[in-house]
């Protein structure tokens, strides 16, 4: 997945900080709020945004699929998936501030 994600050519401060979201992992309690995938195994998806820490008026969206793996309590990335949006305005509309 390290490939994947230096194909999204973020920021190195941004990468930095994608992986410090996902070394946090997920609680017990997060991963049953969830959405399931049907699949031969437990397929869950994991919806997040972030700010980029370097462009401050960029938002990243990133969606990870996981499922378990023969460690217990361990869970796998089997793909993953982000777009960007810029938003310099603070009202929530698009454009470059003025």
């Amino acid at each position: 997945m390290q490939e994947k994600i230096r194909s999204w050519n973020l920021p190195l401060e941004t990468e930095d900080h994608l992986y410090d979201i996902l070394d946090l992992g997920l609680t017990s309690e997060a991963l049953n709020q969830l959405s399931r995938l049907p699949a031969p195994n437990p397929t869950f998806l994991w919806d997040f945004d972030f700010q980029d820490a370097v462009i401050h008026g960029m938002i990243h969206y990133c969606t990870f699929w996981l499922t378990f793996g023969p460690v217990d309590d361990c869970l796998y990335v089997m793909n993953c998936d982000h777009a960007e949006e810029e938003n310099w305005d603070p009202d929530g509309s698009d454009g470059p501030p003025l």
